[in-house]
C-alpha cells in the first residue's frame, strides 16, 4: 500500500541492512575494514529507512493518511461512470420497449377479428348482430374486420336469375 519511491527507499534498506550483516560477518578485529563497512551500510540503511518513514511521514501526513481514500475515490469515480453509461443503455432499451409496445398496441387496435357463433339466415344468408338486427352479410362483415368486398355473381346465380340471358348467348 506504499507508493513507489516509499517502496524503492525500503528495499534499498533491505538491501544495505542485507549487505552490513553480510560484512559483520567477516570482520575480525574491532577496527577491521568489514566492520567499518559494516557499520556504513547500517547507517545508510537507517538513513533510507528515515527518508521513507519518518521524513515522508512528517513532510506529507495527509497524504499518507489519505491516500487509500483518494484511491478509493479513483475506484469509485470509475465504477459510478460504468454505472452511468449502463444506465443510458437500459434507457435507451427502454425507450425502444416503450416505443414496440406503443407500435404493437396500435396495431392491436386496428385488428378486428370475428369469432364465435354468427346466427345466418340459411335463406337470405342475413346476420343477426348484437342488438338483433339483421344485416347483410358483407355489410357485417366490413363493420367486424378489415375487409373489403366487390359485388359481382357467380355462374350459378346468372343461370337461376337470368335465365333468359344465358339462352341468347347459347344461340
Amino acid at each position: 500500500h506504499f507508493e513507489k519511491n516509499i517502496i524503492h527507499l525500503l528495499v534499498g534498506s533491505i538491501v544495505l541492512t542485507i549487505f552490513s550483516e553480510l560484512a559483520f560477518t567477516f570482520y575480525i578485529s574491532v577496527y577491521g575494514l568489514s566492520n567499518i563497512v559494516g557499520h556504513l551500510f547500517k547507517i545508510l540503511s537507517f538513513y533510507l529507512i528515515y527518508k521513507a518513514i519518518i521524513e515522508t511521514g512528517l513532510r506529507y501526513p495527509y497524504e499518507l493518511l489519505f491516500r487509500e481514500l483518494r484511491e478509493s475515490e479513483h475506484q469509485l469515480r470509475t465504477a459510478n461512470a460504468i454505472l452511468h453509461d449502463e444506465a443510458m443503455v437500459r434507457k435507451k432499451a427502454e425507450r425502444d420497449r416503450e416505443k414496440i409496445i406503443t407500435e404493437l398496441q396500435g396495431a392491436l387496435s386496428k385488428v378486428k377479428l370475428l369469432s364465435g357463433l354468427l346466427p345466418i339466415c340459411s335463406s337470405c344468408k342475413k346476420i343477426r348482430d348484437d342488438k338483433g338486427y339483421w344485416k347483410q352479410i358483407d355489410a357485417y362483415v366490413r363493420e367486424h374486420s378489415e375487409a373489403e368486398f366487390s359485388h359481382g355473381i357467380c355462374p350459378v346465380c346468372v343461370e337461376r336469375l337470368y335465365p333468359d340471358f344465358i339462352n341468347n348467348k347459347k344461340n
